[in-house]
Formats: C-alpha cells, structure tokens, sequence
C-alpha cells in the first residue's frame, strides 16, 4: 500500500514546524489499492438500500392549507392582556405568541393526546396489531424474535415494549402532523400521512378541529375570570382615571368573548379544505437506495485514509529509530 509522503520544513538543522503535505497521487493510489474494499462497501450499501426499498409501507398523504389569523387590536386574548400592560406603560416587545402558535405546540401535549384518546378512542385506532377489541385490553407481542430482542435491550439498557399509553401517543401527534409555510408565505401546510387513506383524512380533520376548540376553549375559560375580576374591580374602583381604564379593558374582554362564542374561525381560516391524495406516496429513490450506498463508499474511503496514515506512521517511527 502505497503511503502519505511527510515533508517537514527545517531551518539550521532544527526543526522549526511539521506541516504535513499530503501527496494527491499518493491518496489516490492508495484508494486504487482499496478498490475492491470500496466496491465491496458499495455493494453492501445498495443491497442494504433495496431491502429498505422493498420493505417500504406506501402511506397516503391528507393535507389542508390554512391561513394563521392576524390578532390586531381586541382579536385575542393575549391581544386584551397586552392592551391592558401597555395602557400602564408596560412595553412587550415586538414579537407575541399568537393563537397559530400556541396550535402547533398543542399536538405535543399531553393534555391533547388524553382529549383525543378520550374522545376518540385513538390509540386503539393507531396501534390496532396490540388491542384486543374483545376483551378492551393490550395485548404482548409474543414469539422467540420477539423476546430475545426484548432480552438484549433490558441488557443494553434500553426501553423494553409497554402498553401504548398517552405519552406515546403525544410523541406520535407532535412527529406526524407536520407544518410548513407555503412558499415561505403566510400560508400553512398542515400534512399527516399514513397507510390508511381514510384514517388519515379523518385523523387530521379531527385533530385539527379538536385542537383549534381546545384553544378557544381555554381563552373562553380566561376571559370569563378576567370579566370577572373586571367587574369586581369596577365595582369598587372611585379614582376616574382607573375606572376609565377597567372599562376599557371590560369593553375589550366582552367584544373577546363575542369572538370566542361565535362560529367564525379562531386560530387560521381554512383554504384548502382537508384532503387525502388518491395514490399513496412513491419512496424517495435516491434517499433509500442512494444514501446507504454512498455512506458504505465514504466508510471505506475513510477506512483506508487511516489505514495509510497508521502506516505512514509505523514507517516514520521505524526509520526515526534507524538513525
């Protein structure tokens, strides 16, 4: 094998520095040497790749496009706290968390997976192989593979199988639903995808739904305290200057609560309406097979780049010792 050439720079028989100088016939020659390692790993990678190919579960894809909804003036009830602050001369910046925001964090909750679960019975739904309809229970996975991996992971320390409970099932919403902008505009893409067609319309309909009520559900429950303290404040308030404020804060908190009783959209408009595409999603080609092929040529690439500079070493070592 072919190995790294060394120079080092020397100046009045002393050493100044080591710069190594690497010697591009030199690597090429040793990566030609390696050839069929090289190939071997390629070779490897691909048929890796086409077991993942031929293992690949085609998945349908439901989509909707939303519209986040501005909150400006009394439209929210982060929008009602601010104005109440700023009327004090208390400044809050110039970025808020809006409704839109708070959505996309709900699907991580576990207060969400447990509505869902309650409501909809979800986790049956979603791991169907491990419920036993009959008698309402879970059901081990049994067989020999099955408890031997088991065993290895105890050992390795790593989680072993559990009933599918609530935690799990928030993992799932938060990895499943996916957003992303439209064209980095203000649209939204909202996608889940999944082998059942019909499962997937359904799933992201429902949740979508279920999440934008639990927000206004939540603000609705604030709102009613805040009036609440309002009102009590007002009652007893004789100062002209801080009566005129509670009531704008009370006027701004019932126009709130008109918006989060009414039957207008609360956290997006809806502009494309969900729908499931009617051919499930193509695997991704150059991802599947490509990849573990290219990762298996970089490998021995790299393996036989040490290789050379371990053997350029033991050679260095031993002349140094000869002289």
């Amino acid at each position: 094998m072919a190995e790294l050439q060394l120079a080092q720079a020397t100046s009045n028989g002393t050493t100044q520095g080591a710069a190594e100088v690497v010697d591009v016939s030199a690597l090429l020659s040793v990566f030609w040497a390696g050839k069929w390692l090289i190939l071997f790993a390629a070779a490897v990678g691909l048929f890796h790749g086409a077991r993942l190919l031929t293992a690949y579960d085609p998945s349908y894809e439901a989509q909707m496009i939303v519209m986040p909804i501005q909150q400006q003036g009394g439209s929210g009830a982060g929008s009602v706290a601010g104005a109440g602050l700023q009327s004090l001369g208390i400044s809050l910046g110039t970025r808020q968390a809006s409704n839109f925001d708070r959505f996309q964090l709900v699907f991580e909750s576990l207060e969400f997976a447990k509505l869902m679960n309650t409501k909809h019975e979800l986790l049956s739904k979603i791991y169907p192989e491990f419920w036993d309809r009959a008698s309402g229970t879970w059901r081990r996975p049994q067989g020999e593979h099955f408890l031997k991996n088991e065993e290895l992971r105890s050992k390795l320390k790593r989680n072993i199988w559990r009933e599918p409970n609530v935690q799990g099932l928030a993992r799932f919403l938060r990895s499943s639903i996916k957003f992303k902008p439209v064209d980095q505009g203000q649209f939204q893409r909202i996608t889940f995808a999944h082998s059942d067609r019909d499962f997937a319309l359904w799933l992201l309909s429902t949740a979508y739904a279920e999440a934008e009520q639990l927000i206004r559900s939540q603000d609705a429950a604030e709102s009613a305290e805040r009036r609440q303290y309002l009102e009590e404040q007002l009652k007893h308030a004789t100062i002209i200057e801080v009566r005129q404020s509670l009531a704008q804060l009370l006027t701004s908190e019932e126009r709130q609560a008109m918006f989060l009783h009414g039957a207008l959209p609360y956290v997006a408009r809806v502009i494309i309406a969900p729908n499931a595409s009617e051919q499930p999603l193509e695997p991704d080609f150059m991802v599947i097979v490509s990849g573990p092929v290219l990762v298996g040529i970089g490998a021995a690439l790299l393996a036989l780049l040490l290789l050379a500079l371990i053997g350029s070493e033991f050679l260095r070592a031993g002349r140094l010792s000869n002289r």
